[in-house]
């Protein structure tokens, strides 16, 4: 029979390793977490997952922005069209107007006791006329003044709306 040295045994199995074969596995380098923050939560993500989020985060700000944007446009070009409408308006009323007002200017020189001494049927008629031309003025001027109040009040809410949203945009950077 063969006996083998221990001697040698001894030395092998104090070189060999003390690690099971799912421990030889190669080492792979751990990945890099990164932290991020995703809808309000805070992860720990690899970095590649990390770029992609902040790229996502990124166009959804954007979009917003861009959505900001366009409503502010729009807005603006609300009020810009009613303010042109409002000027159209009260100079199409100005113009009526001045037109009233040459009308009773004819009227100015008009001695009516003569004239109704002299022609009371024409005296009454013109009378009439001038009376009316005085209504339709005082019709005119009112509806001037309540268009350029309106289009005043309107103008100073478009200017606050803008203050606010400025000072909103400045709170927010």
């Amino acid at each position: 029979e063969y006996e083998a040295p221990t001697e040698e045994l001894d030395t092998l199995s104090t070189d060999m390793p003390d690690e099971t074969p799912e421990d030889m596995e190669p080492d792979e380098p751990e990945e890099e977490l990164d932290e991020t923050e995703y809808e309000g939560k805070t992860y720990k993500v690899p970095k590649e997952i990390k770029d992609a989020l902040l790229r996502q985060s990124d166009y959804t700000r954007k979009t917003q922005e861009l959505a900001e944007i366009r409503k502010a446009a729009e807005f603006e070009r609300q009020s810009i069209t009613a303010a042109k409408e409002a000027d159209e308006a009260a100079d199409e009323l100005k113009s009526d107007l001045r037109t009233v007002d040459k009308a009773l200017k004819s009227f100015e020189n008009v001695d009516w006791a003569k004239f109704a001494a002299n022609d009371p049927a024409q005296a009454t008629a013109y009378m009439l006329q001038y009376q009316q031309l005085q209504m339709q003025r005082q019709q005119l001027s009112g509806g001037l003044e309540q268009l350029e109040h309106a289009s005043r009040a309107s103008r100073e809410q478009a200017h606050s709306a803008a203050l606010a949203q400025a000072k909103a945009d400045l709170l927010q950077a």
